[in-house]
């Protein structure tokens, strides 16, 4: 007779081999259909790591989960910093709209993103989803590495979101650049010098009341 234990970790086998499946990503279940309850499993079968979940709100008509690993460290061993999911999810269809992971910062709360994918036919997008997470306050920042052609737009539509701040960050200090201006966000060229520093430069969001307006006014009181 099959034990309890037995059956949960069909049960996590299952749920890992359908993603992996499904959109052939190991850690994302965007478009796939979890009942909320199975969220964490999920979790547990991709890195063998217990989390815990809690429901942080709403997002037109979409429930918003945020997932954590149990452990301090998180189970990419970084002191001080947690292994974090956040997920829309609707509870009319079970469906898995956005997922969005990565690291926390603990002391700073902010969110160094490692994947995020969407399941193509929210009524909600990934930009807007970010915009929600930062202006809600449940991260203070959320810093981008690496980005797709489809993440490049998604951070020049971020940019113009109304008090949402975007700037570099390159060896612990900030960098000016244009989010819209793709040859200062992104580069395919290694071999420059100059581009390099450009690959190596995350890109920072974050959320500050009004800030736009006091930056055009400051403009034209310097002007």
């Amino acid at each position: 007779m099959s034990t309890f234990t037995d059956k949960l970790s069909e049960l996590r086998e299952a749920y890992f081999h359908q993603y992996i499946e499904k959109d052939d990503k190991v850690g994302t279940m965007a478009g796939s259909k979890v009942k909320p309850e199975y969220l964490s499993s999920f979790m547990y079968a991709v890195d063998n790591s217990t989390y815990k979940q809690q429901k942080i709100g709403r997002l037109k008509g979409l429930d918003i989960y945020k997932a954590t690993h149990n452990s301090k460290y998180g189970s990419d061993n970084i002191p001080g910093h947690t292994q974090t999911h956040f997920i829309l999810h609707d509870p009319e269809t079970n469906t898995v709209h956005i997922h969005l992971a990565g690291t926390v910062k603990d002391d700073a709360n902010t969110m160094t993103i490692g994947e995020v994918a969407s399941s193509g036919k929210n009524k909600v997008k990934a930009h807007d989803f970010y915009e929600h997470l930062l202006k809600r306050g449940h991260v203070n920042a959320l810093v981008g590495k690496g980005h797709s052609e489809g993440g490049i737009r998604l951070w020049q539509r971020l940019a113009k979101k109304k008090d949402i701040s975007v700037h570099g960050w390159n060896n612990d200090h900030p960098v000016n650049l244009d989010p819209q201006n793709r040859d200062e966000t992104h580069s395919g060229n290694k071999n420059d010098p100059d581009e390099n520093e450009i690959l190596k430069t995350h890109l920072v969001a974050s959320y500050h009341k009004n800030l736009k307006q006091k930056i055009k006014q400051l403009a034209r009181e310097t002007s």
